[in-house]
């Protein structure tokens, strides 16, 4: 399917859905009215072109629901806010079958452990249910900020930014090894247009750095990054992590990013803190 996406797209045949979600809401039509598959489209392929639109949003009355960016590439990631403020995030593999006689997402972790979610397409989003959990969802799409606003977020966000203080209770931060107890002198990003990242972690101690690759989320809101090698946290590689932008201009970035620090007796904790860094 992937394939023959990425053929109909070279061919001109690419579908066009609400490639402006805004405008959609603004016109009070429904979402399916503008939808425009190719007519060998299936049901399946209709639900996997509809998941590659932006960002999915999982509705909860009680929390801030889960974030989903699938990607053609047959990964999604997944954020998660607890209600700490506290971000994560997971990667998984996904891809859409039909499983008795229904169309359904299929997710699989690294233990290849499979969750299925049969999907119906509705005028206010997506209608699911989790076949192992037993439980219904309904998934709306996230407004997407415009080409011309992502793009001056991307050309603010290039360059090298350096912290310009850490609050006192993370200077123990324990995402900066060897020793979670040396202090943290300073982070520093370096954004590069070909999409690449250096993360920079110094304590007194040492200096810990991290590579990989950064992408904006099509909402403007979060940073995420895919290390391709050894993190500042040495018993991480090959994973993601996110941050929440806060302020983004020229010469100035606030990021809202989660932390690990000691308290008491030694006991690791998790708070969530704005740290500002300036070019």
């Amino acid at each position: 399917m992937r394939t023959l996406i990425l053929l109909a797209s070279l061919l001109g045949f690419s579908p066009s859905l609400n490639a402006d979600q805004n405008t959609v809401e603004a016109l009070h039509i429904c979402r399916l009215e503008a939808f425009d598959f190719p007519s060998y489209f299936n049901a399946a392929d209709r639900l996997e072109a509809d998941l590659l639109q932006g960002l999915w949003v999982v509705k909860d009355r009680n929390a801030q629901g889960d974030v989903y960016q699938f990607h053609p590439y047959g990964m999604v990631d997944i954020i998660s806010t607890e209600a700490n403020g506290q971000l994560s995030i997971e990667t998984l593999m996904w891809k859409v079958e039909q499983r008795l006689g229904k169309v359904a997402l299929v997710l699989t972790d690294s233990r290849f452990t499979q969750q299925i979610i049969t999907m119906e397409a509705t005028c206010e989003g997506l209608n699911a249910f989790d076949m192992d959990s037993l439980h219904d969802l309904a998934l709306v799409l996230k407004p997407s900020i415009s080409g011309s606003d992502w793009k001056r977020m991307k050309s603010c966000i290039f360059g090298e930014w350096t912290s310009v203080s850490f609050p006192s209770d993370l200077a123990k931060s324990v995402g900066c090894k060897p020793d979670p107890r040396s202090g943290i002198s300073s982070m520093q990003f370096q954004f590069r247009e070909d999409g690449s990242y250096t993360r920079v972690c110094e304590t007194p101690s040492a200096r810990l750095e991290e590579n990989g690759f950064y992408e904006i989320t099509p909402d403007g809101q979060y940073v995420i990054f895919y290390a391709s090698g050894p993190s500042v946290n040495p018993a991480e590689t090959y994973h993601a992590s996110v941050v929440r932008i806060q302020h983004l201009s020229v010469g100035e970035l606030v990021f809202e990013q989660p932390v690990h620090a000691f308290g008491y007796e030694g006991i690791q904790h998790t708070a969530v803190r704005s740290v500002a860094y300036m070019q």
